[in-house]
Formats: C-alpha cells, structure tokens, sequence
C-alpha cells in the first residue's frame, strides 16, 4: 500500500521519516516537524486507514512496517532516521526488526515493547454513535464527541480526522471501523528480534506507556536503547513540540 507523505524541506542529504499514533495523522506533526527540519528533510506519513493514506483490512505491524520500507525504497537509495510515536513507534521498532538496514538511528515516543490492555472502547463509542449522514456541519460532530469524550486534547485528534466529501456531505478519513476490528493486534506486541541499532524511547513522563520496569524488555529487544523523559503527556509532540525536537536532535546529533 502506497502512504501519503507532507515534506518538509531540510538538508537534502539526511532525511527522517515520521509515523503518528493511532487516532492522528502527519498534520499532527508539523509543529515538531518543521523543528526537525532544521537538520533534516522530514517525511511525515499518514498510517494506513489513516489521514490520506488508503484504506486496508490489514493493521498488523509486520504489514505497516513493510509499507513504510516501501515508501522509504522510493523516497531513494538511502539509510534513514526513524521516528514514531504511539502505534507509530511500535511500527518504526517493527521495521527495525525486519529492515535494519534502512535505518540510522530509531527514536521511539511513549510506547514500549509490551501488549497494553483495551483503553480506547470510550473513542470508538463516541464516534459509533454518530450518523455522518444526518450531520449538516462540522459544529455538530464537535459538539457530539465533546459530550462523550472530556479530554479536548482527544477530541482534536479525533477531529483531525473528519473531512468533507465529495457531496457537501462529512466522512471519517481514520477508518474507525478497520481500527476498532483491529486493535488488539495494535496493542499486541511486535516481533521478538533483537536490534542491534542506536534507539531513543522518550516517555511522557505524565503518561504511563513507559515506566521504568519497561526498560528491561525494552532493551532486551534494543539493548543499545537510551531513555529521556518529557514533562508531557502521551501527545508529547503536541504538548512539548521544542522539547522533543530538542531531545531527538541531541540524540541524532551525537
């Protein structure tokens, strides 16, 4: 499956690519992107069933991962840094694992190496209970979601992925209805090869995807993995933009 990509010009000989979380999309990115971009050309990707990425029954990370390799095999003949956040980072650690030699360094943002347990029921109630074909403008989704979910941060992430259609009409561009059928291989775990590469896991540290007795299985997998925390949440790229930019690029730099 072919991806969709919003590049952002840097130098033209080092390039990163970047995959969002579940729920997000590239647009989620831009802020930490275009900070990245100051010493890279940034490629930030719409995940299957995501954005404007296509639509695919298939979610299980060996798959996502073969298609970010295919688009990194047509982007050139070249060796990558390799960001990814959430379902993104368990992603980028899964083509570590089957395309070690595509990438330089991998820098994995508030997710680790373990299945986590179903949390996200409340997000696909939310949306399951609204007729797009009865919505006459964008206010009343948004007033829908508020009144199910309380967390605005989530509510926006959500909305990111509502878009007009064809008709005047509205329409999902995440396909919540392949992720819901999907999300216990998206919590699952990946594979169990060992990388030998440079790795970065930066947690949120008012998340709890990462705590400190997760490096150990962490770094049984990647046993050159490093650690950084980020007074942040689980959106560490939209709440603490400079930060992470600042971090990863310390880390890219040395």
């Amino acid at each position: 499956m072919s991806l969709y990509s919003r590049i952002l010009p840097g130098p033209v000989d080092r390039h990163m690519l970047v995959l969002h979380g579940l729920f997000g999309s590239s647009d989620n990115w831009q802020t930490a992107g275009k900070l990245l971009s100051e010493k890279f050309t940034v490629h930030l990707l719409d995940m299957p069933n995501h954005g404007k990425s296509g639509r695919t029954d298939e979610m299980a990370y060996e798959s996502m991962a073969r298609a970010v390799a295919q688009y990194a095999g047509k982007a050139g003949p070249r060796r990558f840094h390799i960001l990814g956040h959430s379902m993104g980072g368990k992603a980028v650690m899964r083509m570590a694992q089957l395309f070690p030699d595509l990438i330089e360094k991998l820098i994995v943002v508030d997710i680790g190496v373990k299945a986590y347990p179903p949390h996200h029921d409340f997000v696909f109630d939310a949306v399951n209970k609204i007729d797009l074909s009865m919505v006459t403008s964008r206010k009343e989704v948004e007033d829908a979601i508020g009144h199910e979910i309380a967390d605005w941060t989530v509510q926006q992430f959500i909305l990111k992925g509502l878009t007009r259609n064809t008709e005047g009409g509205y329409e999902w561009r995440t396909q919540f209805d392949i992720l819901e059928k999907n999300i216990a291989h998206i919590l699952g775990t990946i594979g169990a090869e060992v990388v030998d590469l440079p790795a970065l896991f930066i947690a949120g540290e008012k998340s709890n995807y990462i705590k400190p007795e997760d490096h150990e299985g962490i770094q049984k997998l990647f046993p050159r993995a490093v650690f950084a925390g980020i007074d942040a949440g689980h959106w560490v790229h939209a709440e603490k933009p400079a930060e992470l930019a600042g971090v990863v690029l310390e880390f890219t730099e040395s």
